[in-house]
């Protein structure tokens, strides 16, 4: 399957009535994959969806994954599954992604839910979290931050993870009597960066957290060119500096997204004009042998930088950083 998938992400707030309406907004909208949170769960099947391929922890699970095309191949992660956690694997070889459920359950601690995810990030593939993070962030476009959302937003930069929630829409989670907000969370991996589309929060259910839908390319929109390594030991050093020098003035920084592609782009053809390459061998996927702790470090640096100005909405907060 290399068309868009269709992903819905929904708290049932455990109502039954909410797990039958969603049902039917799924079957209507066509819905691949569903990413559910406190679900209503009944003899082992989640209830609605008793005649999809499921992964959730049994009748107690805060999180469920619901594969409703069975054209979509998927393979749980049985050794990161918890009660509140589930991952799988979407598609073969090179369109393989990950999907992962959470539910930041109020009554735990947040740092709980941030360490069940830490392993399935490590694996560094492309993956979409959804998850009720019970938290605020002005990541996720909430007026402020408290303590929670803070914690997650220290795993969003970690890992350098894209917050997909767009401003302007509708809050995930109105409740009578205690207001409205958002926790609800899409994250996707940097390598999905612009293959999540049409994000929108919709009011289907009875449940008291809004319809998260969206599409997702399961396909890579191109292929990954093979690892580069380049002899360090022949390198041109002085022609290097000499180059980004004349031509760092050269890069767009009218949007946060082309200052930051110009600078990559600027970094390799540096490197390319001034390091001799090699062949490739026995060299990680992604990695460059001219990269060092302190790009690293530089690349978190510039990251922080592009969330802040994502914040706040002006692009001069980003250029003074």
């Amino acid at each position: 399957m290399t068309e868009p998938i269709r992903i819905i992400q929904h708290n049932l707030n455990r109502l039954r009535i909410a797990s039958h309406q969603l049902a039917e907004v799924c079957r209507a909208n066509k819905t691949d994959i569903a990413l559910l949170q406190e679900p209503v769960i009944a003899r082992g099947k989640v209830v609605g969806f008793e005649t999809f391929r499921q992964i959730h922890s049994g009748n107690k699970a805060g999180a469920a994954i619901i594969i409703m095309n069975s054209e979509v191949q998927a393979l749980s992660f049985e050794q990161y599954k918890t009660d509140y956690t589930v991952a799988a694997s979407l598609g073969l070889n090179e369109h393989k992604m990950i999907v992962v459920s959470s539910y930041f359950k109020y009554s735990l601690a947040t740092n709980v839910f941030i360490e069940q995810l830490r392993p399935i990030l490590d694996m560094e593939a492309r993956t979409i979290v959804g998850a009720d993070v019970n938290g605020h962030s002005t990541l996720w476009h909430s007026p402020e931050s408290n303590e929670r959302g803070r914690q997650v937003e220290d795993l969003v930069e970690d890992y350098l993870l894209h917050t997909v929630n767009r401003r302007g829409t509708i809050n995930t989670y109105d409740r009578p009597g205690m207001g409205t907000s958002n926790i609800d969370v899409t994250l996707a991996t940097r390598n999905m960066m612009g293959q999540v589309t049409d994000w929108m929060v919709t009011d289907e259910t009875d449940s008291d957290h809004r319809v998260i839908s969206y599409k997702v390319a399961i396909a890579r929109t191109r292929p990954e060119p093979g690892p580069i390594r380049y002899n360090t030991s022949m390198a041109y050093w002085n022609k290097m500096l000499a180059y980004l020098t004349m031509n760092v003035g050269n890069v767009d920084e009218r949007t946060v997204d082309s200052h930051a592609d110009g600078l990559v782009t600027l970094l390799k053809s540096a490197a390319d004009i001034s390091i001799p390459r090699t062949k490739p061998r026995n060299q990680n996927k992604g990695r460059q042998i001219w990269w060092s702790p302190r790009l690293t470090e530089l690349k978190k640096t510039l990251e922080r930088s592009r969330r802040l100005g994502q914040r706040t909405g002006e692009p001069e907060v980003y250029r003074e950083h």
